[in-house]
């Protein structure tokens, strides 16, 4: 039966001499030296359901023909099928592709140590191999998993919006009151069982309430029109505080071409909305699907009365890597608020090209902050694109190409409607006429603030109101102040402004003053009092729209909001250039936390160390990284949550990464229930380097003294799940810094340990770059960090291990190597690639460096 699998060979059979001779053909081809995980899959498959195994697997019996592995050795290693070969021959499998660069003699050490049992750490993740072995299906992967989030909610009445073949919706039936909805009618009548209310009608789903929605992989097959549309009527069906339970294809590892449900993937940028077709495993070989951000699902859900609770992800492999990811993303939101519009109101974003570098990821959190009870009419930005000049306060270049570039990727992505540019012309003079009668040009008011580009925005908004923002301001929403302030605006008032940090809400204020940085404005009203008061010297507008608006303002039309739960703050331009700090205060202002000297001030106040988040928890997992991919850190998460001692927080960085992994980690650390409470995050807009993130994290992050901090790069992952446990018992027993045990995966093979902590500067550093690094937090007070760390005032980015670990080992009492295997380590590819920093000799200066500081530091 060979000839049914590609990677064998169709056999003839001969006697001759007394021998038994096998014959196959020849072809030409090239040796096999690693991967083509799918083509050992298939062979192991085929052994499984043909009744046999074989015993010898290994790089020397296969060749690679035209991209297909072929075996190569035949005779006496094909056994009868049995458990125990089976098992074997997937752990051997597994062996050889997770560790391709041993050679052969190194191969046949490992499997002595397999015989011998001590190979647990080393075949850590040989389960993903099985699964794939096993041939998991969609239901396995993603509908067990919805019905467990559903069955968590304890509903009384589910919807099952879109159930196609009402595969979920039965099995729902056997415990709950499930009714069903699609527009294929007939395959829902074909499909539901008889104990299932089917719905035919949308007039019909609109007269029932639920206590639950799911709605399984549609909004990733349907436009955003349609998106937008059933969301809506999720939100329309649910009893108030109920929750939609909502899947789709997880867009994170959209990228990852060969899994389990599909060989083919996006093969466009994760940040970058499009329609794409993927080639999949079963039923209907090629469909198409919408490549959307998780950003677009989470302004999706809040514009439309949803709060996202929490993500739940679904299970799967890369085919091609072994590792594991998600196939499937569950989205758990809850109903809010009924789904409305801010009617007649427009949304106004007002930016220049100086923001090129921060305008999109600004745009995420305006949007998604002021649309978290109801959606806009429009969401218009306006490009002030006049003289760069004069443009005040200028803290970077302006870059008109990068910053239309990513406001079409913004419009793409579904956070604005409309892109507005507001440049020199004819345009200027006519504007000036009619909002302030007087001759003028030029874009900007003799104080060098910006006008023209915002009149234009006000001439093409067709809606009564408008809320008008600079695109640099950080909010914090936790109530509807956009519905109150409009009806601030139709009680009379013709400017309303959010309020600032407080911890207490006050009484509305008046006063003649409008808030140019944010605010409400009635323009219906405002185009009723032109001309505004103005004049122009030499053809320069002299007042700013917002002081000729304030001119003609009654006190009660100027209205300023006090609620705790709605504040502003604004970042100056001068503060946008220390690194990490306006993207710091960001993310705690999302949280609705502000420093204290923030309270009751509009500019952004103190140093980013004010701003951090920290922790004190007496075990801390210090973790960063940069641009690791999502499978890797799903790795790393699934063992952490895997250690059996949990008492401990977690301390992670991400150190401005341009691929995925940023927003993989801030979804799975903010919304995944296991990670929520226990996590403080520090997502940069630059990158820092790890000494840099390193220093700030002990400085400003982690603040007991007296903490364990153990150190996981973000690319590596704690092997042994006992890991923290035994760290920490040997820190219960005296120990103030550790080095563990660890696998490196270009070196499997080899077993390491610390000769001795004592004047390891004598002996090249001895091993003490070995993961997991484990001291006491208040060990770090002892480092120089100008001249341990550094080297012409910036931070070392080589052997950083020994910059930090050789003054710490110093002034350490108790030292130990913990001999258990803790930790894989995997060697960065890229740094092994790189010359100059990364090269065997600028490494080798690096080092001695650091080791005749050492020893200075005992002379």
């Amino acid at each position: 039966k060979f000839d049914d699998c590609d990677s064998y060979y169709q056999l003839e059979f001969f006697k001759i001499e007394g021998h038994d001779v096998i014959r196959y053909q020849y072809e030409k081809s090239m040796p096999y030296k690693g991967g083509y995980v799918g083509d050992f899959v298939e062979m192991l498959r085929f052994a499984e359901q043909n009744g046999f195994v074989y015993d010898n697997y290994k790089q020397d019996n296969f060749i690679v023909v035209q991209g297909k592995v072929k075996l190569v050795d035949y005779g006496k290693s094909f056994l009868p099928i049995s458990h125990a070969g089976t098992e074997k021959s997937i752990t051997r499998v597994y062996e050889m592709l997770r560790y391709p660069s041993l050679t052969g003699d190194e191969f046949k050490q490992l499997i002595r140590r397999s015989y011998k049992g001590t190979t647990q750490y080393l075949d850590d993740g040989r389960e993903n191999l099985a699964k794939l072995i096993s041939r998991r299906h969609k239901e396995d992967l993603h509908d067990k998993r919805v019905l467990e989030v559903i069955e968590e909610a304890e509903p009384r009445r589910i919807l099952d919006y879109g159930a196609g073949k009402c595969k979920i919706a039965n099995s729902l039936a056997k415990k709950y009151e499930v009714d069903v909805y699609d527009i294929d009618v007939d395959t829902l009548m074909s499909r539901a069982d008889s104990t299932v209310k089917t719905i035919t009608t949308h007039e019909e789903l609109g007269c029932e309430q639920y206590d639950v929605v799911t709605c399984n992989l549609v909004l990733c097959c349907v436009s955003s029109d349609m998106a937008q549309d059933i969301v809506r009527d999720l939100n329309m069906v649910l009893k108030p505080g109920g929750e939609a339970i909502i899947s789709i294809c997880n867009p994170l590892f959209n990228s990852v071409q060969h899994t389990e449900l599909r060989r083919s993937g996006l093969q466009g940028k994760y940040a970058q909305s499009e329609k794409f077709e993927k080639l999949i495993t079963v039923g209907t070989p090629m469909r198409e699907e919408y490549h959307r951000p998780i950003e677009y699902y989470i302004n999706l859900f809040s514009r439309n009365g949803f709060r996202l609770v929490k993500v739940v992800e679904g299970e799967g492999v890369n085919v091609d890597t072994l590792l594991p990811i998600s196939e499937h993303l569950v989205f758990v939101c809850e109903k809010t608020v009924n789904a409305a519009s801010y009617d007649d109101c427009t949304l106004l974003i007002k930016t220049n090209p100086m923001e090129w570098g921060c305008i999109y990821k600004n745009i995420r959190h305006i949007v998604t902050a002021l649309e978290k009870y109801g959606s806009f009419e429009k969401r218009l930005i306006v490009i002030d694109m006049t003289t760069a000049k004069r443009r005040v306060r200028r803290y970077a270049f302006d870059d008109e190409e990068k910053l239309t570039r990513e406001l079409l990727r913004a419009k793409e992505n579904g956070l604005i409607d409309e892109i507005l540019c507001a440049g020199e012309g004819k345009e200027v003079a006519r504007l000036y006429n009619k909002y302030f009668n007087i001759c003028a040009k030029g874009g900007h008011a003799s104080n060098g603030q910006g006008i023209f580009a915002t009149l234009l925005a006000f001439e093409r908004i067709e809606t009564k109101y408008v809320f008008q923002t600079d695109s640099d301001i950080l909010y914090y929403i936790d109530t509807d102040i956009v519905r109150n302030g409009i009806e601030e605006l139709k009680r009379g008032a013709m400017t309303v402004t959010l309020g600032l940090a407080r911890r207490f809400s006050e009484e509305k204020t008046y006063g003649m003053r409008t808030e140019v940085r944010t605010c409400l404005l009635d323009i219906e009203k405002l185009r009723a009092r032109l001309p505004l008061q103005n004049c122009a010297v030499k053809g320069e507008v002299q007042l700013p729209w917002h002081r000729s608006l304030d001119l003609a303002l009654r006190r009660e039309e100027s209205v300023r909001l006090a609620d705790a739960k709605a504040w502003f703050v604004h970042p100056e331009n001068h503060v946008k250039t220390e690194m990490n700090f306006v993207s710091t205060v960001e993310g705690r202002v999302e949280e609705g936390w502000f420093s204290p000297m923030q309270e009751g001030r509009v500019n952004m106040q103190g140093l980013r160390a004010d701003w951090a988040e920290k922790t004190n928890a007496d075990v801390v997992l210090y973790v960063r990284g940069y641009n690791t991919p999502c499978e890797k850190l799903k790795r790393l998460f699934n063992s952490i949550k895997r250690q059996t001692y949990q008492d401990f927080e977690i301390v992670y960085i991400d150190d401005a990464s341009t691929n995925e992994s940023g927003e993989y980690a801030k979804l799975i650390l903010k919304y995944d229930t296991y990670f929520a409470e226990r996590t403080k995050t520090a997502f940069n807009d630059e990158n820092a380097g790890e000494l840099a993130n390193f220093v700030f994290a002990m400085q400003n992050m982690i603040v007991n003294k007296n903490a364990i901090v153990i150190n996981v790069d973000n690319d590596d992952y704690l092997v042994n799940d006992k890991a923290v446990e035994i760290i920490t018992e040997k820190f219960a027993e005296g120990a103030e810094i550790t080095c563990g045990n660890c696998i490196r995966w270009d070196k499997p093979l080899k077993n390491y340990s610390v000769y001795s902590f004592d004047e390891v500067w004598n002996r090249d550093g001895d091993n003490v770059w070995l993961h997991p690094k484990c001291f006491r937090r208040y060990l770090f007070d002892y480092i120089d960090v100008e001249n341990d760390l550094m080297v012409n005032g910036k931070y070392i980015d080589v052997n950083t291990d020994f910059a930090f670990m050789l003054p710490m080992i110093r002034k350490a009492k108790t030292k130990k190597f913990i001999e258990d295997i803790l930790y894989y380590f995997e060697p960065s590819k890229s740094n092994a690639e790189h010359r100059g920093k990364y090269g065997v000799e600028e490494k080798r200066k690096i080092k001695q460096m650091l080791l005749d500081r050492a020893r200075r530091r005992e002379q």
